[in-house]
């Protein structure tokens, strides 16, 4: 670790201090070029600088790298998609209606063709969804389409998705990453792992090689559906430390740097030839909490951990006050916001009145730290450290995360940030908090059944109430520590203009990219 980012991380963990906090970063105006070279051919190569190798291009489980969304969105298409707008939007799906309430069906785009020139039909589809709730295929996305009942073929082109009881959202769950598609045939030939290093979708861009341990890389796939794609290829280089991805935006080996830490902000957009953008994302940032174990089955600890984190402190000197304090787990896009909710609170000394009050004893809790989120992993500890918690951090590479995640494995507390990929909190609390779900570290059988009641309705008068209410049990319970709204910072050479869609902020398809020469 660098002396300035020691220097960074110290201020950090003494924010529940009183030091002064850094303000936004503004925008730095480039240098002037002293002068131009001679044109020539414009590089049209996405070279992406990750903190971990992609171990797979299989789309059911995590790949293991940090930013895998880059490359399974590039490699797949999903059934429905989102617009820029992030409104619901034909996909593989040309169009789609509801038959009867437990009913949709979903006319398919006719001359889809796969990398390996395999024709796209219904059996994909019904393969690649049915594939996500095979008991044997144990991937992390079991319960993502859990009120499907049954998937009927029409026809080459046409399926029927039949749900045990009505489920208005099937639709915006078929545009998010459990709906991506691959080809049945190839798949079932290939087999889950060879599939992975030889992965065929239907996306803008196709497989080309993976180095094991050095990149992972994909090339324009010339029939995509959609369009020519702007990029000539998308290679994801593998530099674990966060000084060394920087260092290679800088000298152009990377053009492309996902969760750019926030000190280095100033300094990139002073840099002729960098900048930082700033995507609005779905997330939000939150800490995970395993309420089945000691000392974190208790409530009383649980809020107690909430309340002992300065938000805001932590927003101001770690992200540049960019993020918005969160009031709960639901965020202001979503549908059944509460605007009524102050930002959660920050108590040191109520937290301390809890934790006497549980009996709390210093029994260990652990925090599994990520690999991206070292800094926010360490003021988190010294600010429940602060208050008299015994925190273990214990270190999670991407891998076991990903194993942790399709299991239920988290010891303790752990950061997470999940999508709320279809602007409804359905898609975040209920899909991770159902009884299959995968943050099913807590139950409650009020909220199981309001749940149950809110996702299978389409009066949403009731589906309201419902969702406000489960919130109301959440935050009493304090089943996760939220955070802020996410925003993710990206790196990028200034000779590249894009464009990524709310939400999608790993979108190189036809239209979000410009290349420039530089």
């Amino acid at each position: 670790m660098s002396t300035s980012r020691r220097a960074f991380l110290a201020n950090s963990l003494r924010v529940a201090g009183g030091l002064a906090l850094a303000a936004c970063a503004p925008s730095a105006t480039p240098s002037a070029a002293t002068s131009a070279a001679p044109a020539g051919p414009v590089n049209k190569d996405i070279v992406i600088a990750a903190a971990s190798e992609i171990l797979t291009g299989q789309p059911f489980n995590d790949g293991g790298g940090s930013v895998p969304g880059q490359v399974f969105n590039s490699l797949y298409d999903t059934v429905l998609r989102r617009d820029e707008n992030y409104k619901l939007a034909p996909g593989l799906a040309a169009s789609w209606k509801l038959v009867d309430p437990k009913t949709w069906q979903f006319k398919l785009r006719s001359g889809v063709k796969f990398h390996n020139g395999d024709p796209f039909t219904a059996r994909d589809v019904k393969f690649s969804i049915e594939h996500t709730y095979d008991p044997k295929a144990k991937t992390i996305f079991a319960s993502s389409f859990s009120s499907v009942a049954s998937i009927d073929i029409v026809d080459d082109l046409t399926v029927n998705m039949v749900s045990k009881a009505p489920d208005p959202f099937l639709p915006d769950k078929l545009s998010i990453r459990p709906a991506y598609v691959v080809p049945e045939k190839y798949f079932t030939k290939m087999g889950i792992e060879p599939f992975g290093q030889q992965p065929v979708g239907t996306g803008p861009y196709m497989f080309k090689e993976r180095v094991p341990g050095v990149s992972f890389k994909l090339v324009k796939y010339a029939g995509y559906w959609r369009g020519m794609p702007e990029a000539d290829s998308v290679t994801v280089i593998v530099r674990p430390e966060s000084a060394a991805r920087i260092a290679a935006l800088k000298t152009g080996e990377a053009n492309l740097v996902m969760n750019v830490e926030y000190d280095q902000i100033d300094d990139l957009n002073a840099n002729p030839k960098t900048k930082v953008v700033a995507v609005s994302d779905t997330g939000q940032g939150m800490y995970v909490i395993n309420a089945q174990v000691k000392p974190l089955n208790n409530k009383l600890i649980r809020q107690a951990l909430s309340l002992a984190v300065d938000r805001e402190g932590l927003n101001k000197s770690l992200y540049k006050g960019l993020c918005k304090i969160a009031t709960g787990p639901v965020m202001p896009f979503e549908f059944a916001f509460d605007p009524k909710l102050p930002p959660l609170p920050y108590d040191p000394n109520k937290a301390k009145s809890l934790m006497s009050q549980a009996g709390y004893n210093g029994e260990k809790i652990v925090l599994e730290t990520n690999v991206t989120e070292q800094i926010l992993d360490a003021a988190m500890a010294e600010q429940w450290k602060a208050v008299g918690f015994n925190i273990e951090m214990q270190s999670m590479d991407a891998p076991t995360r990903a194993r942790k995640i399709a299991s239920l494995g988290f010891l303790g507390v752990t950061w997470a940030t999940f999508r709320s990929f279809y602007a409804d909190p359905d898609s975040v609390l209920w899909r991770t908090l159902q009884p299959k779900g995968t943050l099913r570290y807590w139950s409650d059988p009020e909220f199981d059944k309001l749940g149950q009641e809110e996702s299978s309705s389409f009066d949403q008068d009731l589906r309201k109430k419902d969702l406000q209410r489960m919130v109301q049990i959440m935050l009493d319970q304090m089943v996760w520590v939220s955070l802020w709204e996410e925003k993710q910072m990206w790196g990028i050479a200034r000779r590249i203009d894009w464009k990524p869609s709310l939400g999608v902020t790993d979108d190189f398809g036809p239209g979000h990219l410009k290349f420039n020469a530089g």
